[in-house]
């Protein structure tokens, strides 16, 4: 199986990507129709979050769990064969895990780029264990006026990099 886009030979490229964790789904318009779009969700409670905890029981480091999936008019759609995805990674990688109802099984993959990219023909689950790096991101501190100087700035970051908080408009945390 392969692992680099640019062999994926038929159908208009499509990229994809999140811009709040940087994660890229790569593929063509005959896997993914040129009209989706890519969601990504951090998943920390529900039957999706308890299952991925009965299958990550035996991982000792922390890991974050993702739902990545592709929407086309709102409408969960799967792709129709191999994409590549992509997760921004520093220069050791990352492990990640694909949750199977109760089972995590392993994703192989390779450092290419900033990026830990494996060919998949599923989307889903994915337990990933260390932390996604992106450069570009932005911080808390970066999007709103009131977080900057902040007594608990670092973990008002923290929460907001992982998707955990929001804040109460596009210009204020209210922390």
């Amino acid at each position: 199986v392969s692992t680099h886009p640019d062999t994926i030979t038929s159908g208009k490229d499509v990229s994809l990507s999140d811009s709040a964790t940087g994660i890229k789904l790569d593929a063509t318009t005959k896997e993914v129709d040129e009209k989706a779009t890519l969601s990504v969700t951090v998943v920390t409670e529900g039957a999706d979050y308890e299952a991925a905890k009965t299958a990550m029981a035996d991982e000792k480091a922390a890991w974050t769990l993702y739902k990545i999936v592709t929407l086309v008019d709102g409408k969960e759609t799967d792709p129709e064969g191999q994409g590549t995805l992509s997760f921004p990674c520093d220069k050791d990688g990352l492990t990640i895990r694909r949750i199977n109802n109760t089972t995590a099984v392993v994703i192989n993959g390779e450092v290419k780029n900033g990026y830990y990219v494996f060919g998949t023909n599923r989307l889903g689950l994915f337990a990933v264990i260390g932390e996604l790096e992106d450069d570009n991101k932005p911080t808390a501190s970066t999007v709103f006026e009131d977080v900057p100087g902040h007594w608990g700035e670092e973990a008002i970051n923290f929460v907001y990099e992982r998707g955990l908080f929001q804040g109460v408009s596009d210009t204020k945390f209210d922390p």
